[in-house]
C-alpha cells in the first residue's frame, strides 16, 4: 500500500484551482458537488483511528461524464500530498468504492479527493463511512497463531503415545506359585 506524491498538475496548478474543501463531520457521510474548470476538485477532510475502516463511494451524476478518486493521506490537499495508489482510481471512472482499513502508520488524518479535468460541469455524490470491525485486526492472526499451537501439541502428544505403547515389553508370565525349588 505505497503512497504516491499526487500527479494531478494540471488540477492543482490552474489558476483558479483552489479546492471545495469539507469536512466530514457526520457518520456516515454524504455530499453531492460540482466540478467545473474553475473548481476542478473537491476535498472532503475526515478522521479515522487505528484499526478503524474507511469506506467511500463516489459516483459521478452527470450523464456520460466521469471523475477520479483520490485517498490522500492529511488533510490540505496540495501537490506534495500523498495518495494510495491502491485505494484511488487509476483513471476517470463513473463510480467507484473501496474500504481502507486504518493501520497505526497511516495517521488519523485522510482526504477522499474527487478531481476532473473535464472541460463542463461533473456532478458527483460520495458517500464516507468510518467504522470499527467487530474484531480487532491484530486478533485473526493471533488467532491462527494459537491454532497451530494447539493442532502441534495434539500431534506431539498422539505420537508420543503410540511410542510408549509400541516399546513397552511384552507381558512377564506370573511368578510360580509355592515354594522355591532348590536344585
Amino acid at each position: 500500500m505505497g503512497l504516491v506524491v499526487i500527479a494531478v498538475g494540471a488540477l492543482l496548478f490552474a489558476p483558479t484551482s483552489d479546492a471545495t474543501t469539507f469536512t466530514v463531520s457526520t457518520n456516515p457521510y454524504s455530499a453531492n458537488g460540482t466540478l467545473s474548470m474553475s473548481n476542478p476538485y473537491d476535498a472532503h477532510e475526515l478522521t479515522a483511528a487505528t484499526g478503524q475502516n474507511v469506506a467511500y463511494t463516489m459516483t459521478v451524476t452527470t450523464s456520460g461524464a466521469c471523475a477520479e478518486l483520490f485517498y490522500v493521506k492529511g488533510h490540505n490537499v496540495n501537490p506534495n500530498s500523498q495518495y494510495y495508489q491502491g485505494y484511488s482510481t487509476s483513471g476517470c471512472v463513473s463510480s467507484f468504492s473501496k474500504t481502507f482499513p486504518v493501520a497505526s502508520s497511516d495517521g488519523t488524518a485522510f482526504t477522499v479527493m474527487v478531481a476532473s479535468t473535464a472541460s463542463t460541469a461533473v456532478a458527483y455524490s460520495v458517500t464516507i463511512t468510518v467504522t470499527t470491525p467487530a474484531l480487532p485486526t491484530w486478533i485473526v492472526p493471533l488467532l491462527a497463531l494459537a491454532i497451530i499451537v494447539v493442532v502441534v501439541v495434539v500431534v506431539v502428544v498422539v505420537v508420543a503415545r503410540r511410542r510408549r505403547k509400541s516399546a513397552a515389553p511384552p507381558p512377564m508370565a506370573p511368578p510360580p506359585s509355592g515354594p522355591p525349588r532348590t536344585p
